[in-house]
């Protein structure tokens, strides 16, 4: 029997979790696709608690997909371990896990939807900003190639918050060379990270004008993006 797992961040404590589970659901309805969700973080929906569920059910294979933009410390480490715990303990069992969202087409074209709505001012340049890890510099790699090939029409800059391109050194270097800044923060939803972002951004004093625009906040795109990793279609 084989079950898809869609895996998030989450949070240990607070309401989060419950939210995002009601966003996932929302975004995944017109799909008619059958899943179970899981947190990393979850004081009841851990993967750990969810794919034991599952296999006391009876699931010999299980699909992660996980809800993650690069392909940094998570996708690298904490899930691959997962997985690993379930292989050696279950030597039947078979556990897949998928990419991370960021190579779908389609989240390039939510960015683009952002940066059309947004204002532009004379000269307008574009950053795309990202969690990022300085010890996984694929995620930095794989956001530079991401903003290479976004054919926004503005010239467009990766930053990370916590790696390489850094947001505050790269943003208060080329900020000068534009009237205006569009900054999209590329991650699932508006919350604790889009907030990070603003505040480092305000903290720097730009003289140039700058707008953030929405995150990706689960729009309906996603569905799809979701539905074609779940079936191995950007393998």
């Amino acid at each position: 029997m084989l079950k898809h797992l869609l895996l998030a961040h989450g949070t240990r404590r607070g309401g989060l979790n419950k939210r995002l589970v009601s966003h996932i659901e929302d975004v995944m309805a017109p799909h008619e696709a059958e899943f179970s969700i899981a947190f990393l973080e979850s004081e009841t929906e851990d993967a750990y608690t969810v794919i034991g569920r599952l296999i006391d059910e009876g699931t010999e294979h299980i699909i992660i997909t996980p809800l993650l933009m690069l392909p940094a410390s998570h996708l690298k480490k904490d899930i691959p371990e997962i997985a690993s715990y379930f292989r050696s303990s279950y030597p039947r069992l078979k556990i897949d896990i998928r990419p991370a969202l960021s190579n779908h087409p389609l989240i390039q074209e939510i960015v683009r939807q952002r940066i059309s709505e947004a204002e532009k001012k004379g000269a307008t340049g574009i950053a795309v900003v990202a969690h990022g890890n300085p010890d996984y510099p694929e995620a930095g790699a794989t956001l530079a190639a991401f903003t290479e090939t976004l054919d926004a029409g503005y010239p467009a800059h990766p930053m990370t918050l916590y790696g390489d391109p850094g947001l505050e050194e790269v943003l208060t270097e080329i900020a000068g060379r534009y009237d205006h800044m569009i900054i999209v923060p590329l991650f699932l939803y508006d919350g604790v990270m889009t907030d990070k972002v603003k505040s480092v951004i305000e903290s720097l004093n730009l003289h140039t004008s700058y707008e953030v625009t929405p995150s990706l906040d689960f729009d309906p795109l996603l569905g799809r993006v979701i539905v074609d990793h779940m079936d191995g279609q950007l393998m």
